[in-house]
C-alpha cells in the first residue's frame, strides 16, 4: 500500500505558524518528508504493488497517545490563542502586500540604470516571497484554528469564534 504522511505537514505547519521553526526548517522537513514517501512508494511499485516488509517484520503500533486537549476549558485556551495567531497572521499578511504594492508603486514605470534596476529587482523578488510566506502562514494559522474550533465545539463549547476571525 502506498503511503503519504500529511500528518508530519500538519504539525510542522503549525509550528511555522506559530513561530516556533523558521522556513528554511520547513522547507528541510518537508522536502525529506516527500523524499520518504517517494522512496517508500518507489520500493512498493518495484515490488510489484505490495509491501516490501513482511506481514511478520512490521513495528507494533505505537500505544496512544494522551490528548493535549483534555476538557473544554484547555480547548478554549488554546483556541483563543490561535485566534490570535491569526489574527497576527493577517497582520502581517496585510503589512506583507502593503510594502509589496509600495514598492511597486514606487518604481513602477521608472527608466532605472542597470545597477539600480537589478537591486530593485531583487527587492521585487524578496518583496514577493515575502507576500507568499505570510499568505502561507496565514492559511496554516487559519487551518490550525478550525481543527481546534472543531475540537472545541465536540466538548461542547458555545462560543463562535469563527465571527473573530480576520
Amino acid at each position: 500500500m502506498k503511503h503519504f504522511f500529511p500528518l508530519t505537514g500538519i504539525v510542522v505547519a503549525i509550528l511555522f505558524a506559530n513561530g516556533l521553526v523558521c522556513s528554511g526548517q520547513v522547507t528541510r522537513v518537508t522536502a525529506k518528508v516527500k523524499q520518504q514517501n517517494a522512496d517508500h512508494n518507489a520500493a512498493i511499485d518495484s515490488a510489484g504493488g505490495t509491501s516490501t516488509k513482511p506481514a511478520a517484520a512490521k513495528a507494533p503500533a505505537a500505544p496512544a497517545k494522551k490528548d493535549p486537549i483534555p476538557d473544554l476549558a484547555t480547548a478554549e485556551k488554546v483556541l483563543k490563542y490561535q485566534l490570535n495567531v491569526v489574527k497576527q497572521a493577517k497582520a502581517k499578511t496585510d503589512l506583507a502586500k502593503k510594502s509589496h504594492d509600495t514598492l511597486h508603486a514606487t518604481y513602477k514605470g521608472k527608466n532605472l540604470d542597470e545597477a539600480t534596476y537589478a537591486t530593485v529587482m531583487k527587492r521585487y523578488e524578496a518583496a514577493d516571497k515575502e507576500v507568499a510566506a505570510a499568505d502561507t502562514a496565514l492559511t496554516t494559522a487559519r487551518g490550525a484554528f478550525d481543527i481546534l474550533f472543531g475540537k472545541y465545539k465536540g466538548y461542547g463549547g458555545t462560543n463562535d469564534y469563527r465571527a473573530q476571525l480576520p
